[in-house]
């Protein structure tokens, strides 16, 4: 379903390069070694989920950004105030959050139309809901136990959500540009 934007986005690769300090931590891990080593581990774990809901949300952000840039500045006098004010309400990834904040730009429900082979928008949203109430828990002092391989689940998560929540809305980009004269082309035919 990729569809060529000719103005690429660039969340998704932003996040890539973000996520390198996942792996910089989960490298640490093999580095660990002595007395409490796995208490120490379970530390690493708690906190790299909540650096990863922390990228997830910048990935979202961003994303939302690039997209109102993308569709409105031609048409809007001050984009950046839009954004600004939508993502004043914005935290914590939540599905119900992400889809209110790309309604503000004509997106209604996207998360709804996120999936991959082998997994459906349903299930995308509650495992999207149990890792941000996973990651509100540990932020909020709970000492919950995670293990290396859902940490492992999680990063994969967010790479295929990212990238597919990116490819929606790069088609739905192009689609709604409908070819309207903006308020920049307005003003270069008066010069």
């Amino acid at each position: 379903m990729t569809i060529i934007n000719p103005k690429k986005l660039k969340a998704y690769d932003n996040l890539l390069l973000r996520l390198n300090d996942v792996q910089l931590l989960l490298i640490s891990y093999s580095k660990i070694q002595g007395p409490g080593y796995r208490s120490i581990t379970g530390a690493l774990y708690r906190a790299v989920i909540v650096l990863l809901c922390a990228q997830l949300e910048a990935f979202i952000e961003e994303l939302y950004s690039e997209s109102a840039h993308l569709l409105l500045d031609d048409y809007i006098l001050d984009t950046q105030a839009l954004i600004n004010q939508a993502l004043s309400s914005f935290s914590n990834p939540q599905p119900y959050r992400i889809n209110r904040l790309f309604a503000t730009i004509g997106f209604s429900d996207i998360i709804n139309l996120v999936s991959w082979q082998g997994t459906n928008a349903k299930s995308i949203t509650k495992k999207l809901s149990d890792y941000v109430e996973l990651r509100n828990a540990i932020a909020h002092g709970k000492k919950e136990r995670i293990t290396k391989d859902k940490v492992y689940k999680f990063v994969w998560f967010v790479k295929l959500f990212a990238k597919s929540l990116q490819e929606w809305v790069n088609s739905l980009s192009v689609i709604s540009d409908l070819g309207l004269p903006g308020r920049r082309s307005q003003q270069n035919i008066k010069k």
